[in-house]
């Protein structure tokens, strides 16, 4: 019944129901950086980023624990697509499969289906939500960019689950099997393959904690290389924090947004900026254009 609804709103242009939206649970702030001095040395690039992004926390008022939760992940991630990229380019739809690298065969697939846009009102024009009776998450995060001199809020509503097997190639009716959704968008055979012939080895360092008065954010730097892991393809460094109670309309601008700013703004690190604002868009720029 879900999927019928689904597909109607979609042919007929109207609004999904309210409860497909949930609350903005996250805020996420994202800078774009140049990915390629972590080609020649990871740890360097890193501690450059890192110090600079120290010292503007410090200005604002903040204490900052170096280390954070410690710990490195390297994670497998491949977009699913046509290849003309019609679910993303045209749609703004992410289908993205990501497992714990270091395998020679991943299991336990963390499966998502994601829509972003500037746009609060339009974040629940797709449901992503899972099939029924599958365990899974649906959220709605606030993801706060820097994007051609100013702050640019996205909105990002994703379901996501979990599967042992993920082919390297399936199709729209497999994809909708999970995501009712995706049946809307093309005949059942169409195929899904991994966008660019990509698989992203994403090495992600949780680089501390930040205190500031009334908030605390988590640091991180994300860098995305292909699958050997030789050729960086996109850097950001990212700090987000829960939005508790979560909020059914946009939270107001905090520290946070200052942060950012100043970061954007930081003699150091504004020769790092790149174009674009997501690690995604990265990936699919070949596909979709600039």
């Amino acid at each position: 019944m879900l999927a019928r609804v689904i597909v109607a709103a979609l042919c007929l242009c109207l609004p999904l129901p309210a409860a497909a939206t949930p609350p903005i649970s996250e805020r996420e702030f994202k800078l774009a950086v140049d990915p390629a001095p972590f080609a020649a040395s990871y740890a360097a690039a890193s501690a450059k980023l890192w110090v600079a992004a120290q010292n503007d926390a410090r200005q604002l008022g903040a204490t900052v624990t170096p280390g954070g939760k410690a710990r490195t992940k390297r994670t497998l991630v491949r977009f699913y697509d046509t290849r003309s990229g019609e679910l993303y380019c045209r749609h703004g739809l992410m289908l993205r499969a990501r497992a714990k690298a270091g395998k020679d065969t991943p299991t336990d697939w963390q499966i998502t289906l994601k829509s972003r846009g500037t746009d609060f009102a339009a974040a629940g024009r797709i449901d992503p939500a899972v099939l029924a009776g599958r365990k899974a998450k649906l959220e709605l995060a606030e993801e706060p960019v820097w994007r051609d001199g100013q702050i640019v809020r996205l909105y990002s509503l994703s379901g996501s689950t979990r599967i042992n097997e993920w082919a390297e190639t399936t199709t729209i009716a497999k994809a909708a099997a999970i995501f009712p959704a995706l049946a809307g968008f093309g005949p059942g055979e169409t195929k899904l393959e991994p966008v660019d012939g990509l698989t992203v080895l994403q090495v992600e360092d949780d680089l501390g904690i930040l205190q500031f008065p009334g908030l605390v954010l988590q640091a991180a730097l994300i860098v995305w290389y292909n699958a050997d892991g030789r050729a960086p393809i996109a850097a950001e460094y990212t700090f987000n924090h829960k939005v508790a109670p979560p909020s059914a309309t946009p939270p107001a601008p905090s520290i946070a947004d200052r942060y950012l700013a100043a970061l954007a703004a930081n003699q150091t690190i504004k020769p790092m900026l790149v174009a674009g604002d997501t690690k995604t868009a990265a990936v699919y720029r070949r596909i979709c254009g600039s």
